[in-house]
């Protein structure tokens, strides 16, 4: 793999981000250590050069995968400024995934 470029740093910054807020809500909640498992699942798909003929089913997966994290939150999340904050850190994690999708 060669170098990664801003955008890409971007996408593991914001996936370890999601990930750890998750994985320490209501610790020890399955669900959220669920949710933070399949982000750093993705990310590793995502970056992993053996599935490089998959990647741009693994990258709509990881886009796929957020979208229903912000559906579910909206449907039945906390209102705590900590959850708006993700929110916005996943939204730019799907940005970044959408201008990602030539590497």
């Amino acid at each position: 793999m060669g170098k990664l470029s801003g955008i890409q740093i971007g996408i593991i910054i914001t996936t370890l981000i999601t990930a750890g807020v998750h994985a320490s809500l209501l610790f020890p909640d399955t669900l959220f250590l669920l949710n933070a498992a399949s982000y750093l699942i993705l990310l590793v798909a995502y970056f992993l050069p053996a599935l490089g003929r998959y990647h741009n089913l693994v990258r709509w997966a990881f886009i796929l995968f957020t979208i229903l994290t912000i559906i579910l939150w909206v449907i039945m999340g906390s209102r705590i400024p900590l959850a708006y904050v993700t929110k916005v850190d996943e939204i730019v994690l799907i940005i970044l995934l959408f201008l990602d999708r030539n590497r």
